[in-house]
């Protein structure tokens, strides 16, 4: 996996195979570059294992193997990876959402395409 060395890359971290594909296809007509990962692992090892960063990250919280809290919490850490923008979207409501840093934005699934495609437009 490897994005091209563009601002319209995005990484779409979603473990479910529906959503994550309706995503990746909407943002691809929308002319993104779009790579997808199916927890939070699978996600820091492509970041760790790229020579290209994201101009983007679109992560669900509740995954299996390394959730989306976990991935954010490395993310922040990470000199690395920490400036890049975060589109967090989940339907959870089990833990307190976090106040949203300058370069993130929270949704709730169900998404509202239109809404979710301006956000997206704001940071890339």
């Amino acid at each position: 996996m490897s994005l091209p060395n563009t601002s319209k890359s995005i990484l779409v971290v979603e473990d479910d195979p529906d959503i994550r594909e309706l995503l990746k296809i909407a943002l691809e007509m929308e002319g993104h570059f779009v790579e997808t990962a199916q927890n939070g692992q699978e996600a820091w090892d492509f970041l760790n294992g790229s020579n290209q960063k994201p101009a983007l990250m679109i992560i669900d919280l509740m995954m299996p193997v390394m959730d989306g809290w976990k991935l954010l919490e490395l993310k922040s850490q990470s000199a690395e990876f920490k400036e890049i923008p975060a589109m967090i979207v989940s339907a959870t409501s089990d833990k307190k959402f976090p106040i949203p840093e300058k370069n993130q934005v929270i949704l709730k699934k169900p998404l509202d395409l239109k809404v979710f495609l301006s956000h997206v437009a704001k940071f890339v």
